[in-house]
Formats: structure tokens, sequence, C-alpha cells
């Protein structure tokens, strides 16, 4: 009977060391990526690389692995754009590493009343998570969507996806001159003399969404130039800075793009 017992207790002993140990195991599948952020991101970037050439290339059943269990719905239902490419603007870790906000800047052809079929560059920002050891797209469903058009709800389970007319109308009336026009620089013109060496001029985001610069013009000569950052939620408004930095005669013009507008900024610069 002695001896019975130490053999089962013996078993016993041996299953929950065994069981202890998958428990073990499976922690650190989910908490590999939380130990090491940079190793994170990398599999993050990765996993949203995969997920948007899916869509560039239709094959949406595949991007399906991707989604979050309790996104599928939404992922189903969402009307699906003609995403012709994209690239990946920012990433914003959150939560040690188990959470984060992608920003994806995509190309998209969008029909406008007098223009037609105008492609556009559109950031939209997503939020992804760990589910088991994987980071998979979410949407919080309670909350809204940014896109540089505004805020704009995902589709409630058990309505019909949202129609082209129905973007149409939450995107609202504009055409394209005045899309641009509401990313603004001012002053569009600077003079820097021995007297005043550095000036700055400040651009605008008048838009009800976000969107991104890039500083086209990397140099004049005697003349530095610094754009302080190259993203901007709505409202938001960002220095593009000048400096003087020699004393000859030297002029030129300071090209910034805008996307998803494709508007031009230019900004005149002499030096004397």
């Amino acid at each position: 009977m002695v001896k019975q017992f130490g053999i089962m207790a013996r078993l016993v002993f041996m299953f929950m060391r065994i069981f202890v140990s998958i428990l073990l195991a499976g922690a650190a599948c989910g908490q590999r990526l939380m130990q090491d952020p940079a190793e994170s991101e990398k599999q993050l970037r990765q996993r949203v690389q995969e997920f948007y050439q899916l869509q560039v290339e239709k094959k949406f059943r595949q991007a399906e692995e991707y989604v979050a269990a309790d996104t599928k719905d939404v992922f189903y239902n969402a009307g699906k754009p003609e995403l012709a490419s994209f690239r990946i603007v920012k990433v914003v870790m959150k939560d040690n590493a188990t959470r984060a906000e992608v920003t994806v800047m995509g190309k998209v052809s969008i029909f406008i009343m007098s223009e037609g079929m105008v492609p556009l560059e559109m950031p939209t920002t997503g939020m992804w998570k760990v589910e088991g050891d994987k980071w998979v797209w979410f949407v919080d469903q309670s909350g809204p969507v940014k896109t540089p058009f505004g805020e704009m709800k995902p589709p409630v389970p058990g309505q019909a996806p949202a129609t082209p007319s129905d973007l149409s109308t939450q995107i609202k009336s504009f055409d394209v001159n005045s899309l641009q026009r509401q990313v603004r620089v001012e002053p569009s013109a600077v003079s820097l003399t021995q007297d005043q060496p550095v000036q700055s001029v400040t651009i605008t985001n008048g838009m009800p969404g976000p969107l991104d610069l890039t500083l086209v013009t990397k140099s004049i000569p005697g003349v530095g130039i610094e754009l302080e950052k190259t993203h901007l939620d709505a409202g938001q408004k960002v220095k593009l800075t000048l400096t003087r930095k020699s004393d000859g005669n030297s002029s030129g013009n300071v090209r910034v793009d805008v996307s998803p507008t494709g508007a031009t900024l230019d900004v005149g610069v002499t030096s004397r």
C-alpha cells in the first residue's frame, strides 16, 4: 500500500512538472515579444507588410490570418478599396510592446465629382495587438478610424457595408484645388540678412485629418534648411527653419510635398 502510494505520488509530481513546464513554455511564447521591444517591432513591421501586400494582391482570405478574432466580422463586411501600393510611415509601440498604432500610407483611387477617378495617397492609422504569439490587426469597434478626411466609424455588425457613395458623403464634398488649399504656408518668402540670419515659416494642416510632409529641397547654397517634423494631425502646425550660413548672396525655392493631397508648398528664400 505504501509502495503504491509512493508510485502514485511520483506520477502526480511528474505530471505537475510537465503541466507547469507547458504553462511556462506557453507564457514564454506569448511574452517573447514583450521582453524584446526591438524584436517585437521588427515582427510587427513584417506582419503589417504581409497583411497589406495580400490586400494589394486581393488575397483577402489569406489576409484573415492577420486579423484578430474579435475583428474578423468587421474585416469580412468592410468594403475593400483598390489598394495599388502602400508604405509604413509610423509605428508607435504601446503597453509594453503588446499593442501598437501603425500608420500606413496607401495609394487608392477615389471618385470625385467633376474630376472622375483621382489617385490619392491616404494615410490610415490602425491598431495592432499580440494575440497568442503573433501580431494581429484589430479595430476598436467603439471608436472611429482616423483618415485624412476626418474620423470614420467602422461598420456595425448586421448593417450593410459602406458603399462608394456613402464614403463620398463621409469624405464630404470637395474639389482637389480646395483640398490642397487647406494646407497653408506662411509667409511664403523670407529674406535672410546679417541682422536676421534665422527665420522660420509655419505650415498649417487645415484638413480634418492627418497628413505627411516631404522636404524635397535638401539644400540651397549658403542656406540651412530644417523641417521640425513630417507628420501633422488635424489642426497641427510645424515650423520650417531657414538659416543664413555664409556671407555670399544666394536665392532659391524650398519645396515641400504634401500627402495625400498631392499639393506642393514653395517657400522663396534669399540670403544676402
